[in-house]
């Protein structure tokens, strides 16, 4: 019942958990019958539950069983906060509750929606992997960011006009992906956060018409700190 509605947003229904294979039956799956931790249910335990279903969610979609290249302690019995070896879990505040995440470990498959419940993490580093799909629209609850970091992989769409919801963001690399479309005055990230000197750095592919076979953001001048074209 706590964690259910989690997955239950976005479109997505609670189908998630009628079919093994998905990353949110298997977390829950995880953290219900094999999780040594035991965590015991409860209203002071509901933040600490829901932040450990959502790393577990994150472990799964994301080619943790097969494709990581280091564990790094995931889904061990330890506190999340220890869920590190040379990146993962890099730093948690007074409460326990994750603030940086760094995965560059050979990351396939999506990012999840879930991850918009980890609501006090400044920082997100899952650049250089292999990920595709989408950037989730539900990141503009993540309301502590400062740093996003996701270019080098292989998303696609285009860039959530939600990332300009993002109130402490400073820094956003998203190049040498597939995105596409456009990102002008009008968008919220150069009206409410680059205008206003908020958001520092913000790259992208502008790769020009040679290479159209690629996907390719038309940024306006002003809006984007670094272009790249290759």
């Amino acid at each position: 019942q706590i964690l259910q509605p989690i997955s239950n947003s976005d479109g997505y229904s609670y189908q998630v958990f009628m079919h093994v294979d998905t990353p949110q039956f298997k977390a829950l799956n995880w953290i219900s019958n094999l999780d040594l931790m035991r965590i015991e249910i409860t209203n002071n335990n509901k933040q600490h539950l829901v932040q450990r279903y959502v790393l577990a969610v994150l472990y799964y979609s994301t080619g943790g069983e097969s494709d990581w290249a280091r564990q790094m302690n995931w889904l061990s019995s330890s506190h999340e906060c220890d869920w590190n070896d040379d990146g993962g879990i890099r730093e948690c505040d007074d409460e326990k509750r994750v603030v940086d995440i760094a995965l560059f470990n050979n990351l396939t498959g999506t990012i999840p929606h879930e991850i918009s419940h980890l609501d006090q993490l400044k920082k997100l580093y899952m650049s250089r992997n292999s990920l595709t799909g989408t950037i989730p629209t539900s990141m503009k609850q993540m309301q502590e960011l400062t740093y996003i970091s996701l270019n080098d992989n292989k998303l696609v769409g285009t860039v959530p006009l939600e990332l300009g919801m993002l109130p402490k963001l400073k820094y956003l690399y998203l190049h040498k992906n597939d995105l596409g479309g456009t990102v002008n005055s009008d968008h919220p990230i150069c009206k409410d956060l680059r205008r206003t000197n908020q958001l520092l750095a913000m790259t992208l592919d502008c790769r020009g018409i040679h290479r159209v076979v690629f996907a390719e953001i038309i940024c306006e001048e002003g809006c984007c700190t670094k272009c790249y074209r290759f």
